[in-house]
């Protein structure tokens, strides 16, 4: 008899658990390497991308704010900063905070819809080993009302219109050449020199 309300406890505990697994999410972390990344809406996803060595991040739903942490098991597997591309195609997203580390700091490029609000902290715009000085752009050319940048500088441009030279929707950017005279390691030992916080 215990058996068989064993039997019927499993079966209603696995349908029970496919209810909640087939529940649409309402926000996501995911942790790539020791930087986590939340979107406050479903759809999001992030992973390492060997083909440009970077921290990808898909955004497909918008209305969400997207929060990017550097833990401290960051360097270690990233090194001295951390390469992001955020791809956001036709997205709106709300707010974008990176918080890098002076020990991993974050240079980011992307394309989206709009973002309302931009914060990063030990980190820079641009200046990404594959895309060079590719910035973060708009496609609407919506004009953000807060840009912050802490600990860091716009390498590439924040958040303006997108232009043609862009590859809207096949999660590509353009490569833009470096300035003259940049130099991303001497960035780096200039932010990790910086007083901690």
């Amino acid at each position: 008899m215990n058996k068989v309300f064993a039997k019927i406890g499993m079966v209603g505990l696995l349908l029970g658990v496919g209810i909640a697994l087939s529940a649409p999410a309402v926000a996501a972390t995911i942790n790539v390497g020791g930087v986590k990344v939340t979107y406050s809406k479903a759809g999001m996803d992030a992973y390492y991308n060997a083909s440009d060595d970077t921290l990808t991040i898909v955004l497909s739903e918008s209305g969400g704010t997207l929060v990017v942490t550097a833990t401290g098991e960051a360097n270690a597997n990233w090194g001295s900063y951390v390469d992001t591309v955020i791809f956001g195609f036709g997205i709106d997203v709300k707010n974008i905070i990176l918080k890098g580390r002076t020990d991993a700091a974050f240079f980011v490029a992307g394309e989206m819809n709009s973002c309302d609000k931009f914060m990063v902290k030990n980190g820079f715009v641009g200046g990404t080993d594959y895309y060079g000085d590719t910035g973060l752009y708009s496609d609407a050319g919506a004009v953000s009302t807060s840009i912050k940048i802490f600990n860091g500088v716009a390498i590439g441009p924040v958040f303006v219109y997108a232009s043609s030279a862009l590859a809207q929707g096949d999660r590509q950017l353009p490569f833009v050449p470096p300035a003259p005279g940049f130099n991303k390691k001497a960035m780096v030992e200039k932010l990790q020199a910086a007083p901690a916080e």
